[in-house]
């Protein structure tokens, strides 16, 4: 008779931990890869110079363009969120950006590739990133 209580209170052990991991997953696999914060490019106003032929500055136009700061693109790697269907779920993934840039001022440079102006792009992340790994915003 302890045989058989003890065999019922250890599947009932077993199958009380498997709910528990079941309706815990997504937060403990949100918690093993890389959580993110994300931005829109700002519009920032830059300042076109206009020439004559001679040379002599005709007249400076303002412009508010897209634009990347700085300090995120001179990091060497910049990664915007791409959305990818993994194990039948759409999950949110970290890819490389290559940018156009245009013109710069103080503190932003422009980018002029207009097909990747509307996409998230990460700021900041809790660890390293590399093409297509999986993230998790928490904007």
């Amino acid at each position: 008779m302890r045989k058989k209580i003890a065999s019922v209170l250890l599947t009932m052990l077993f199958f009380g931990a498997m709910v528990i991991l079941s309706f815990s997953a997504r937060v403990i696999h949100n918690r093993m890869i890389p959580n993110v914060t994300t931005f829109r490019l700002p519009y920032v106003k830059f300042e076109i110079p206009h020439y004559m032929q001679n040379g002599q500055l005709s007249f400076i136009e303002e412009s508010y363009l897209p634009a990347i700061p700085k300090s995120l693109y001179e990091q060497g790697e910049v990664y915007y969120i791409d959305y990818q269907i993994i194990n039948g779920e759409e999950r949110t993934v970290a890819r490389a950006a290559t940018l156009i840039i245009g013109i710069e001022n103080d503190e932003y440079y422009e980018v002029t590739d207009i097909g990747i102006q509307r996409v998230l792009f990460i700021k900041t992340s809790d660890k390293p990133l590399h093409d297509g790994i999986e993230v998790h915003i928490v904007d």
